[in-house]
């Protein structure tokens, strides 16, 4: 039997870490220890503030090193021989754990990072689910291009792997995507399990993916745009960064997405969707500020 520690790292998430927390302790398969790494939140969570349970540690943090570098901590304190990972404002379903332990064989290597199908909420009503995946080669063409939704709240892996691989802590955004794509450059396996076991409460409060800045995104994609394919870097261009652009420079965005849809990397009807989503962005912002 695998021990399993499960690592959350929490900011300033009172309203939410209670759910995440119960719905570990209601896991039908029994993790070994659970781990709140409380990023030096503004008013530091209690055990008072969650369901008491003996294996339930809190580790404070006086400075707040952000998503990643808590993570980090988190992993390294971790004592179960696999780690599996919780955003504060997310949950599981009872069977999520018990699901990707059974998936696990004897060909598949401790290099191998088990994820799962997600249900994805908005203001507590179900809104969409993940996309079917059927293998998954290069992690980002899969996110990309493929559609598909691999996020941290589903990621079960070896504890020393993980370590190894670590997040990088000097990212605001993409941190979750980051390490898909050094877990794969570092010769590592994944295992989809196309199954809905984790629900994904979209604009809680560990989410810094809202941000109406497009630098950290740009800082990030510099980064690996060598080793993507010209679409991949496109999807990316036309979902996290045209969005943020059109608000600052609707013109210049606009010819950008253009020269992506003559070359065929982006189709004209994502252009016309993303270019409506970009302008309500742009006029709620302006009634925003007004």
């Amino acid at each position: 039997m695998c021990s399993v520690t499960v690592v959350i790292p929490y900011h300033n998430g009172e309203q939410y870490i209670g759910r995440s927390v119960r719905s570990v302790l209601d896991q039908t398969y029994p993790v070994y220890e659970i781990i709140i790494i409380d990023d030096a939140s503004s008013k530091p969570l209690l055990s008072s503030d969650i369901p008491m349970d003996d294996r339930i540690n809190i580790l404070r943090l006086h400075e707040n090193v952000g998503g990643a570098g808590a993570r980090n901590i988190g992993l390294k304190a971790a004592k179960g021989e696999y780690v599996a990972l919780l955003d504060c404002d997310d949950e599981w379903l009872p069977h999520k754990l018990e699901r990707q332990i059974a998936s696990m064989s004897p060909g598949r290597s401790r290099g191998t990072l088990y994820l799962c199908g997600t249900i994805i909420m908005e203001n507590g009503k179900v809104v969409s689910q993940s996309k079917s995946v059927e293998k998954i080669s290069s992690p980002l063409e899969a996110v990309l291009v493929g559609g598909a939704f691999l996020q941290t709240s589903t990621y079960l892996l070896c504890t020393s792997e993980a370590i190894r691989v670590g997040f990088d802590p000097n990212l605001r955004k993409h941190q979750d995507w980051d390490f898909l794509h050094r877990w794969y450059l570092a010769g590592n396996g994944f295992h989809y399990i196309d199954e809905a076991l984790s629900i994904y409460h979209r604009g809680g409060s560990s989410q810094v993916s809202r941000s109406r800045k497009a630098d950290h995104s740009l800082k990030w994609i510099m980064s690996v745009q060598n080793e993507l394919t010209d679409k991949a870097a496109a999807k990316f261009f036309l979902s996290e960064i045209y969005p943020i652009e059109f608000g600052h420079h609707p013109l210049a965005a606009m010819r950008t997405l253009l020269r992506h849809v003559v070359v065929k990397d982006i189709t004209w009807p994502e252009a016309v969707r993303m270019t409506r989503y970009a302008f309500r962005l742009s006029v709620q912002s302006r009634f925003a500020r007004s």
